[in-house]
């Protein structure tokens, strides 16, 4: 099963629906803790295992969506995170 979601203006769409509340920060939460590994974001999850080097649209997506959790007043820890991805893109993406 995929799913593919992404967080917008402060809400999280997922397939059809769009859920608002703080289910953006509970999916942001989630990738920081599964898919966020020694400073490099991760591609996949599936069965409890995330594997695979992230791409530049991995990184540019989460991005986006942790600014607009920053932006809309979710904590100053989304733009850090924004801050220190966009290190990797410059590093790794050249």
């Amino acid at each position: 099963m995929f799913c593919n979601f992404y967080i917008q203006g402060g809400l999280l769409a997922m397939g059809l629906e769009t859920f608002a509340s703080d289910v953006p920060s509970i999916a942001a939460t989630f990738i920081k803790k599964n898919l966020w590994e020694n400073g490099r974001l991760l591609h996949r999850w599936c069965n409890g295992e995330a594997k695979f080097s992230a791409l530049l649209e991995d990184y540019a997506f989460l991005i986006k969506g942790v600014l607009s959790l920053f932006e809309e007043g979710c904590g100053v820890h989304y733009f850090e995170w924004a801050i220190q991805m966009t290190k990797n893109l410059e590093r790794d993406f050249k």
